[in-house]
């Protein structure tokens, strides 16, 4: 357990040398005051606020703390997020060595359990989280998460209950965590048939006694997020986006993150949705065709292999709340969606060690493996050094990804470079046409350069897209009273 700690802690190593990055970090902590300490006022604000959309008052205390300590110093946010990762690692070790007990080999048995845990800590996909320091929520939840699903596989579900709270509120992430423990009592400990016929069964009814309460608590986050994003405008209707577009999506997300675990390449911020999306397209129609043949062979083979469809079972559910049937944000996928999901695939994986016959090979393949996802994390972590090396990676990857393209605008315009700026907005303009923010900065850029018509125009294309917005009125007013001066 140790040595998964410390392995996992050296591998974020340059996480030291970034700093905080334009991504939410401004929004989330930078620009905001009433964070900052562990006073009562701090205090009050943290466990009452739904700042950003979010409830999570365990992950304000811990940047609470982080500024006590380091004040706005970017290595300490950095350091504790490491701490925590590590920490979440050692405590996966724990439960993955639940399921290794079987062989008689302990020894054999630990080696397994720890090729899984760090299988998931040193993974590539797990840089997002760690490396940015708005998405403390997710190290926090994450914890707590797994600490619950060891305590239930001890019987203990009062602790487990306790922890699953905890978890909550860090975010609401692990709404699905009463899904989890179904499949825990199918496979390994047996409390459930792998029919589901037999769930009614008077014998079982204990079984779901035993979930009331996490699935109350589940429901109260549940609601809590929901009409927070909601209030912030961030949930897309069904008439913007369409229940067969969320089923694509989603079906694609799932094989994506299947994809990128085992093939960790191209991995940038905000994987970008396309403005339309066409569910009937090649992508897409692969991606539901695909996870429906998946999801068929793994029911088929239910009885004969209970382990592989409990695990994909368990993926699936950890998935949910972020695959896109609620639709919200730009993103069609984000790395840091993984960090629950990845430990399933990870325990599945270590399970493949424990059972594979050779006593060589296997091994050494196994640290081929952890050493190769060790280097691409240390290179992964260097993406997120600050904005511009984190939207340039992005942009390297897609050279149309059009929040890159504006956030890079909004570096060089920082810089007073306006030509450059300029550049930037116009081709994130041109790479997604409905873009406003793009537009926006565009107009308020040409506004500085004194190119008021070109603004002006670039102002009323906006307002065709957000009639409503202030924002955009309060900026075309800008424009329409400044004077000319020329191209």
């Amino acid at each position: 357990m140790l040595a998964v700690f410390a392995l996992t802690f050296l591998a974020f190593l340059p996480c030291l040398r970034n700093g905080f990055v334009d991504y939410d970090d401004p929004d989330v902590l930078l620009d905001v005051l009433q964070w900052r300490g562990l006073g009562p006022a701090q205090l009050r604000w943290m466990w009452s606020t739904l700042h950003f959309a979010r409830y999570m008052p365990l992950s304000w205390m811990s940047l609470g703390l982080d500024y006590t300590l380091w004040g706005l110093d970017p290595r300490g946010y950095h350091l504790t997020a490491m701490l925590l990762h590590a920490a979440t690692a050692a405590a996966l070790f724990g439960l993955a060595r639940r399921f290794f007990s079987g062989p008689a080999d302990a020894r054999r048995a630990n080696l397994c359990a720890a090729f899984a845990a760090l299988a998931w800590s040193l993974h590539p996909l797990r840089v997002e989280p760690v490396a940015w320091a708005s998405q403390r929520r997710d190290l926090v939840s994450g914890l707590f998460y797994v600490l619950a699903a060891s305590a239930y596989l001890d019987g203990r579900a009062r602790l487990s209950f306790l922890y699953y709270v905890f978890s909550l509120l860090g975010k609401e992430i692990g709404l699905t965590f009463p899904l989890i423990l179904a499949a825990l009592d199918v496979y390994p400990l047996r409390r459930l048939s792998p029919d589901p016929r037999r769930w009614t069964e008077p014998g079982v009814r204990r079984v779901w006694l035993e979930k009331l309460p996490f699935a109350a608590a589940a429901a109260a986050s549940g609601a809590a997020a929901f009409w927070a994003e909601a209030r912030l405008g961030a949930l897309a209707p069904l008439g913007e986006f369409s229940v067969h577009q969320r089923l694509a999506q989603s079906a694609w997300a799932m094989l994506f993150y299947l994809w990128k675990t085992l093939w960790p390449s191209g991995l940038h911020a905000l994987y970008l949705a396309p403005a339309e999306l066409d569910p009937w397209s090649p992508p897409f129609l692969a991606g539901q065709a695909a996870a429906a043949l998946l999801l068929w062979t793994l029911w088929r083979d239910r009885r004969a292999r209970p382990a592989p469809w409990t695990a994909f079972a368990a993926y699936v559910f950890q998935l949910l709340p972020v695959l896109g049937a609620a639709k919200f944000g730009l993103q069609l996928a984000a790395d840091r969606f993984s960090y629950l999901p990845g430990m399933t695939l990870a325990i599945l994986a270590g399970a493949g060690l424990a059972r594979s016959g050779s006593r060589r090979a296997a091994p050494l393949l196994a640290c081929a493996v952890l050493a190769a996802l060790a280097a691409l994390t240390w290179r992964q972590c260097g993406y997120w050094k600050d904005s511009d090396a984190l939207w340039n990676r992005a942009l390297a990857v897609n050279p149309a990804h059009a929040v890159a393209l504006n956030n890079l605008g909004v570096e060089a315009a920082r810089r007073g470079e306006v030509p450059e700026a300029l550049g930037y907005f116009e081709k994130a303009a041109q790479a997604r046409p409905s873009y406003v923010l793009a537009l926006d900065n565009l107009g308020l850029t040409l506004v500085r350069a004194g190119r008021t018509e070109d603004a002006r125009r670039v102002f009323s294309r906006a307002l065709e897209l957000q009639p409503r917005s202030a924002l955009l009125r309060a900026h075309a007013a800008l424009a329409e009273n400044a004077p000319k001066r020329g191209r």
